[in-house]
């Protein structure tokens, strides 16, 4: 068996059959265009003619404690059938993977992995971090509220229109100074929200501004509208007034007024759950796990964190 980078279109296309049995699912071209993308470090695992093992290393910038950092997105891992588990690959491929990142002077990666895959991960060197929950907000209990939204500035986009590109470095800048309120946060420039969102070709988002009467930005909320499960995930957000989160909210209630909404729900750091908890959002039992591991130096996350839905490539 060989372990190798994925870096020709023959292996591309060997390591997309390998992913579709592991995942037992068929994803749209233009979809593996899109997350396998260049900065995506792909590896794998080749025995003879066959890629039976796959891990993906996503490249993102974060501030880490004041200071920006390279990180990486641990995603798409995976092993196919027993045989090639029990020969332990799961451990081998990641220690394969974190080396090569070694070369490249990366700081640290992180990972959401689920809760059949936690324990690997544990296993084969990663930190486990605090769980984040979702936090749930029945769109009724504030409905009936009134709060007055004439003093405030809200301006809504959708990933689809263009004159949502101007108001890239306005987010980005936006990001790069309220991120030092956490001891972690990932960085969103331009580059990072057109290819995240923008560019995601699977999902249409809608962007919301919240501007106090001066003009000043006080909110952004990145959502994406869940027909299926009648739901809305606030899918990024950052705030620098905790006075401005209700009327926030109360504008994404009636953005989607028009169609059916049952809950509006968000992954919630420990240090973000007061914000959300003061206008009835409740911290439900779903959760995901949260991994983490330095490459160059330490790196741990911690409750002070800073991190969104939007941290994962599936939301």
């Amino acid at each position: 068996m060989e372990f190798m980078i994925i870096n020709s279109a023959a292996l591309m296309a060997e390591f997309i059959s390998a992913w579709e049995v592991a995942f037992q699912r068929t994803l749209d071209r233009s979809v593996y265009n899109w997350v396998f993308n260049a900065k995506n470090k792909i590896f794998g695992v080749l025995d003879g003619d066959k890629i039976v093992a796959g891990y993906c290393l996503m490249e993102f910038d974060a501030i880490y404690h004041g200071v920006q950092k390279k990180g990486l997105l641990c995603n798409n891992v995976f092993v196919n059938g027993y045989k090639y588990q029990k020969l332990g690959l799961f451990d081998k491929l990641t220690e394969y993977s974190i080396n090569e990142a070694k070369k490249y002077k990366y700081d640290f990666a992180v990972g959401f992995p689920n809760e059949k895959a936690i324990k690997s991960h544990l296993r084969s060197g990663w930190n486990e971090g605090p769980i984040i929950h979702f936090y749930e907000l029945d769109p009724n209990f504030i409905q009936d509220e009134h709060i007055d939204l004439s003093n405030k500035i809200i301006e809504w986009y959708s990933s689809k229109d263009a004159a949502l590109q101007s108001k890239l470095p306005e987010i980005s800048n936006f990001y790069a100074i309220n991120s030092h309120n956490y001891s972690y946060s990932s960085f969103r420039s331009n580059n990072f929200v057109a290819w995240r969102y923008l560019e995601n070709p699977r999902y249409s988002y809608d962007f919301c501004f919240v501007y106090d009467v001066s003009g000043k930005l006080t909110g952004v909320f990145i959502c994406k509208y869940y027909p299926a499960n009648k739901k809305v995930h606030l899918v990024d957000y950052i705030i620098n007034n905790n006075e401005h989160i209700k009327v926030s909210i109360k504008s994404i209630i009636k953005k989607y007024n028009n169609r059916e909404i049952d809950v509006i729900d968000c992954w919630v750091s420990k240090s973000d759950s007061e914000v959300f908890t003061c206008v009835g959002f409740k911290k439900s039992e779903r959760f995901t796990y949260c991994i983490s591991r330095g490459i160059e130096s330490d790196f741990r996350i911690d409750l002070s964190s800073h991190i969104v839905l939007g941290d994962n490539d599936v939301y």
